[in-house]
């Protein structure tokens, strides 16, 4: 139970770092809008030359962006560096091959091409959605069974998204919002879970590095804060309560007794949970780029239930209430988990993105009880191969007609790529 929830954790920072992609598409499309017009045309031509702009249709004219531009699918094949001989084994040798898929569609509320349709060059709105599907072909200890597909929770966030500065190449954007996970992931119904809910907001800044060049165009930098308290059934994992009593137990009081109850684990849930995110891309070529994250992971669990009184007994002795105080003010229900982040990306074509990426994720205290480095551990290393799918952009090369899409919807699998953190928190 313990290894399923730290890769339900790990699928989790990998779902947040890909998710911003696909979710900051729709906001990142704002800067694929000209820039706000001066009085040196020279310094306008100059802004449309770095953002590789293409010119601005008349009022009415051209392409009408789709309600659901943005969406995508995510198509990722991974593998511990293990399994590929890369490092030391987890312990014991445990190879891992996994397939991942994510859908995530989106409408765009506010906004060109939204259902409430404006020129509004500076505010968006979107909602989206999310759903994971997870396959493991080895005989890793992340499941159950062999081969098992596991899903992982629902996801549904409402972005807003504002230009605060935009001239010479130079963007500053706020995004942010509300985000509600419903359990539908096997960690989160054994924990006991109905919803996770919470919001949070960042800054990203765009950097024109070479203006009017293909090479070392722009750059970014990106920071947010992500808060979430999950609600659940109680404080430890239990089963659900139609089916509670069939969990046997040994009494403690009386070892020659029997009891049954609900309760799965005697670990204490997450009450809150942080997650802090700082990016940085550097587009390469047009076509190509290097993206550099990090996200920490803050999560405080429930404290222990004071008891009153006698206190309670156990095995080999009696837990009093003054041992329970000194167990709140333990640091070990603050847990810090690193997930490290990086990836080459270059743009096949319109509708299509392939990246490598090499990611780390796991707690600062090792298996061992030692501190461990943030850049490897044998246990959360692996290697990947995503393949980013615009819907959008594949609707309107072979469905749609010229009144559909636009350039912001055609190149919705670009955008996303270039700024794959902004929304993941």
């Amino acid at each position: 139970m313990e290894r399923a929830n730290k890769i339900w954790l790990w699928r989790l920072s990998v779902a947040a770092v890909m998710m911003l992609g696909a979710s900051t598409a729709w906001a990142q499309s704002s800067s694929t809008d000209p820039p706000a017009s001066s009085d040196d045309p020279e310094q306008d031509e100059a802004s449309k030359q770095t953002l590789k702009l293409p010119p601005k249709a008349p009022p009415g004219k051209g392409p009408k962006p789709l309600v659901w531009a943005g969406s995508t699918i995510f198509l990722d094949q991974s593998v511990s560096t293990e399994t590929v001989g890369v490092g030391s084994d987890y312990q014991s040798r445990n190879p891992s091959v996994q397939t991942w898929t994510s859908f995530r569609p989106r409408i765009n509320l506010y906004g060109a091409g939204g259902i409430w349709g404006t020129d509004d060059p500076k505010n968006k709105v979107n909602i989206n959605f999310r759903i994971d599907a997870t396959k493991e072909f080895a005989n890793d200890d992340s499941t159950a069974q062999y081969r098992q597909t596991m899903l992982g929770d629902l996801w549904f966030n409402a972005v807003y998204s504002r230009a605060l500065v935009r001239k010479n190449g130079w963007m500053t954007m706020f995004l942010g919002g509300p985000r509600v996970l419903f359990p539908t992931s096997p960690a989160s119904r054994a924990n006991g879970n109905y919803a996770a809910v919470g919001g949070g907001g960042g800054l990203m800044q765009m950097i024109p590095l070479n203006r009017g060049g293909d090479w070392f165009s722009s750059a970014r930098i990106f920071g947010s804060m992500y808060y979430t308290h999950a609600f659940a059934r109680h404080t430890t994992p239990t089963l659900d309560d139609a089916i509670a009593g069939n969990y046997p137990r040994t009494n403690a009081a009386n070892p020659t007794l029997s009891t049954v109850d609900n309760q799965l684990s005697g670990r204490m849930l997450v009450n809150h949970q942080l997650l802090s995110v700082v990016d940085t891309g550097l587009q390469v070529t047009p076509n190509l780029g290097f993206t550099f994250d990090t996200i920490f992971i803050q999560r405080w669990t429930y404290l222990p239930t004071t008891l009153k009184g006698e206190g309670m007994q156990i095995m080999n002795g009696r837990v009093t209430e003054q041992d329970l105080q000194r167990a709140s003010n333990d640091p070990q229900n603050y847990g810090l988990f690193i997930f490290l982040f990086t990836s080459i990306d270059y743009q096949l074509t319109e509708e299509l993105n392939l990246s490598f990426n090499y990611y780390n994720f796991g707690n600062t205290i090792g298996p061992s009880g030692r501190r461990q480095s943030m850049f490897y551990a044998p246990e959360s290393a692996r290697f990947s191969l995503t393949a980013t799918v615009g819907i959008d952009a594949l609707y309107r090369r072979f469905l749609g007609s010229d009144s559909d899409g636009g350039p912001g919807a055609s190149g919705s699998t670009r955008v996303a790529k270039a700024q794959p953190i902004l929304l993941g928190f």
